[in-house]
């Protein structure tokens, strides 16, 4: 067979190898060499002088595996617990797995004490079968529907029934179109819309519809704004309790002269 003899320790080598695998020697210049005879190291079997047959040469390749790839495997085993065998899969005694469950998702084996995927610490994680956690995460999700459908209101338009400006103003939502210009029809409104030379003279109009309350731009000059966000011109825009909106212009400068109100 062909090999490469190192030339600092003797060891032989595979014939492509370019670095011996004893003491990590450069033999990328070495010759190669045909053998007959493989002599073990004193620190392995006794040396022999018995020719290797050619039946025996898989057997001869076995003297070049790194000595600690199966130690390696096992390692990679205890890091990653999921490369190991199938961990869903049922004991032999017919009782389902254990694992410890971390909160990124990941399933580790039951003694792990850190997360092989995040490397977080899961010492405490009480371990539980697949089923087991199954049922936790399908607890929580229906925890999180019903704590939303119990805070939710029962309609958001029985909740919306005025505008409240920031300095106190407020005004009750009719079920008929009001203006909300400085020309409303509304006296009380107009009233205090008249310093506010960014809130067009016919601005738009708000009122509710049923449960739903809707504010409508009629192409003011500066713009409505609900949220932060401009509506566009003639188009009906739905509003819910804690909307803030805005009548003139959202640049600071003409916060003055401009209305901000909160949907209540």
């Amino acid at each position: 067979m062909l090999v490469k003899r190192c030339p600092k320790c003797d060891h032989l080598n595979p014939e492509n190898e370019l670095s011996c695998e004893k003491c990590n020697e450069d033999i990328m210049l070495v010759t190669v060499e045909e053998v007959k005879d493989i002599k073990e190291s004193s620190e392995e079997e006794p040396k022999t002088d018995t020719p290797v047959a050619k039946s025996d040469s898989k057997d001869v390749f076995k003297l070049f595996k790194k000595p600690d790839q199966q130690k390696k495997n096992v390692i990679i085993k205890q890091i990653n617990p999921s490369a190991a065998t199938d961990t869903s899969k049922n004991n032999s005694d017919g009782r389902e797995g254990v694992f410890k469950y971390c909160s990124c998702g990941t399933r580790n084996a039951e003694d792990a004490d850190f997360c092989s995927s995040c490397h977080t610490d899961i010492s405490k994680v009480t371990p539980m079968t697949q089923s087991q956690h199954k049922k936790l995460i399908e607890k929580k999700i229906s925890g999180i529907v019903n704590q939303n459908s119990t805070d939710a209101p029962a309609s958001s338009g029985s909740l919306v029934s005025c505008i409240v400006s920031e300095d106190g103003f407020k005004i009750e939502i009719p079920n008929t179109k009001l203006s909300c210009g400085r020309n409303s029809s509304d006296k009380k409104l107009a009233d205090y819309l008249k310093d506010k030379l960014a809130v067009s003279r016919e601005h738009g109009f708000i009122w509710k519809d049923g449960e739903k309350a809707f504010i409508r731009d009629e192409g003011s000059s500066n713009g409505t704004y609900v949220n932060g966000r401009q509506i566009p011109a003639k188009t009906d825009i739905e509003l819910h309790a804690g909307d803030e909106l805005l009548l003139g212009h959202p640049d600071v400068k003409y916060k003055e002269v401009s209305a901000k109100f909160t949907v209540r």
